[in-house]
């Protein structure tokens, strides 16, 4: 079960609330900045126990719920997830979260997590994606995955973030957009597109952000690399253009 409930709570209510020392207490920023830490911002409730030196994590059933409370007093108005039988999941002020097995894994919210970036410097950056895996770069023995090799570039996250500023992160070629179809868990996510492929560099290139990178949804990107000179962004553009005037006269032509 994955908990995904909308908190009207966005980054700079975030930085005011971490700001706010009768709110945010060390204890809270010890969690917080613990998780900021963790490989796509979160953990189990046992290993930040573990790792706080805590007794169980019993202790954060009560951190974080007080945390919780602390802000829904200051702050009336912002939206409080609830239960079906309609008590108050205050843990999910702060945090995403699911259900695995024997254990619960506590995520930061992508606001609360844009906010401690801001004010701790965390250099988060969950989203930085390899630019594709294609056909030819996986071989198979016997229905198995026998062998992957990938080419690895670096990547300037600080160009991905600039890029990201100017274009925002709904796909340049379709317009999807992971928040409005998946709600919190969605937000900030997005695939950043070389037009020139990484792989054609031929030394150290000096990369301008707003006119060599491009916002895409992974539909897309695949799209883009499904040969081996990658379509230009009109060229796909064009692709769904036909396609959806092909649908428009399949339509028409049923209806007669």
């Amino acid at each position: 079960m994955f908990f995904n409930s909308e908190v009207n709570i966005d980054e700079n209510l975030w930085i005011n609330i971490l700001k706010d020392n009768e709110l945010t207490t060390i204890k809270v920023l010890e969690i917080l900045l613990f998780l900021m830490k963790q490989p796509k911002q979160e953990s189990s409730g046992k290993d930040i126990a573990k790792a706080l030196n805590y007794n169980s994590h019993a202790t954060l059933n009560q951190i974080i719920p007080n945390f919780s409370k602390r802000i829904l007093k200051k702050y009336t108005l912002i939206k409080k997830p609830e239960r079906e039988d309609g008590t108050k999941r205050f843990w999910h002020i702060p945090f995403l979260g699911k259900k695995e097995k024997d254990k619960f894994i506590w995520i930061i919210r992508p606001e609360l997590v844009t906010a401690l970036n801001k004010l701790y410097d965390c250099e988060v950056d969950n989203y930085i994606l390899p630019e594709e895996v294609t056909v030819n770069d996986i071989l198979f023995k016997e229905g198995k995955v026998y062998e992957i090799k990938v080419n690895l570039y670096e990547r300037d996250k600080k160009a991905r973030k600039i890029c990201l500023e100017k274009y925002g992160f709904l796909c340049k070629i379709c317009g999807f957009n992971f928040e409005e179809k998946y709600g919190p868990i969605g937000k900030g996510k997005i695939h950043v597109h070389h037009i020139v492929p990484v792989s054609e560099y031929k030394k150290e290139y000096i990369l301008n952000p707003e006119k060599d990178l491009i916002p895409v949804c992974p539909n897309c990107h695949l799209i883009l690399h499904s040969k081996n000179e990658p379509f230009s962004i009109e060229e796909l553009k064009q692709i769904l253009d036909e396609r959806k005037n092909e649908k428009k006269e399949n339509t028409a032509h049923n209806k007669r």
